[in-house]
This record gives structure tokens, sequence and C-alpha cells, in this order.
């Protein structure tokens, strides 16, 4: 998808942050190296591709194909209504895999739907870069409370 063909004034979508929950202690429990893929930084990895081919999505930040994906940031042009049984799926997928694994992790996601005032990848996920578009610091504001509602969720703002 080339952003910069759907950035202009009229342009709707849903942004998505996502983010494993207590992953840095699973990461100690199970002796993994953050710089490569594991069972669930792999999993998220590749059902976000599947993500982006299905609901035309473009990651903003955070995806990461060599090292595994730990967190994310999302745009697609999809409607909530329309995304929310594959963000249920995604953290189910997560939450079953980690409990099978004894891994003590599990997925949040903070989702925001409207008008995108600013639409390009994201060079670093500080508060002030991601406020910079409304939509986004919604979406951001969302994972916050799914994250202080205990991980495993999905919040909508």
């Amino acid at each position: 998808m080339n952003l910069n063909i759907i950035n202009n004034e009229n342009t709707y979508g849903t942004i998505i942050f996502m983010d494993l929950d207590n992953f840095g202690e699973c990461v100690k429990k199970m002796g993994w190296t953050r710089y490569s893929p594991n069972i669930i930084t792999g999993t998220l990895t590749k059902e976000i591709e599947d993500f982006n081919w299905k609901y035309n999505g473009y990651p903003l930040w955070g995806y990461n194909s060599k090292e595994g994906t730990e967190e994310a940031i999302l745009f697609t042009p999809s409607t909530i209504e329309e995304i929310l049984p594959w963000c249920k799926y995604i953290v189910d997928l997560i939450t079953k895999l980690s409990e099978r694994k004894n891994l003590g992790t599990g997925l949040s996601i903070g989702m925001a739907f409207g008008k995108i005032i600013e639409l390009k990848p994201i060079t670093n996920n500080r508060t002030k870069t991601i406020r910079s578009d409304p939509i986004r610091n919604l979406a951001y504001l969302a994972l916050r409370k799914a994250k202080k509602s205990g991980g495993s969720c999905i919040v909508i703002f």
C-alpha cells in the first residue's frame, strides 16, 4: 500500500496499537533473545502479515519480521467492526499459546477509528509523536487502558 496515495484530507480508518503483556519477564523466564523470533513474536509477526494482506493494513511502527514483533502500530482503512473478529482471534491465539507453554504473556490491543490526519510510518513511539494524530492518540490511550485492565484484552475508543 502506498501511503502517499491514501494520505489525504479524506482518509478514514482504524489505528491499532498492540503490545505483548509481561513479555520482558517471559523472555527472561524462557532464556530467549530479544533479537530473533520466538514462538510468540513469530506468531504475532505472521498474523500481522496476514492482517495486512486481508485488511489492506499497513504497519506504522514496530512490525519486525527479522527479530519478531513485540509491539506494533497498524493502520487499516477498514472499520473496527470489520477487523474486530481478527483482533479477538489474535488475542485468543496468543493467550492460548502462552497458556499451553506456561509463558505468562498475552496481547493487549487498543483501537480507534476516525479521520486520520497524519498517516505515515512512525520513527519512534514517544508520546509526542503518537499524540500528533488524534486518532492515533485515542488508540494509544485505549491500549493503556487495556494494559491497566490486566492485559489480554481489547479496548476501543
